[in-house]
């Protein structure tokens, strides 16, 4: 088993970017499965809040189907 602790993709990007006020900016969160097919990528609620809370214009993410969908 092991014990590494994760961060969302959402999270991981805000910090990379470095900035707190992301108005202005638009957000794709994608997942590619094993598969090599884009799969659902929605944003957990925690991160959802977060996105909404630094102001983001535009949060996309893929439906179960790979189709992009505008939060």
């Amino acid at each position: 088993m092991s014990n590494q602790i994760g961060v969302h993709s959402e999270m991981d990007a805000i910090i990379k970017l470095g900035i707190s006020d992301c108005s202005g900016l638009t957000i794709i969160n994608t997942r590619i499965n094993r598969n090599n097919k884009i799969d659902f990528s929605k944003p957990c609620r925690g991160c959802t809040d977060m996105l909404h809370r630094l102001n983001f214009k535009n949060i996309f993410y893929a439906d179960a189907t790979g189709t992009f969908c505008k939060y």
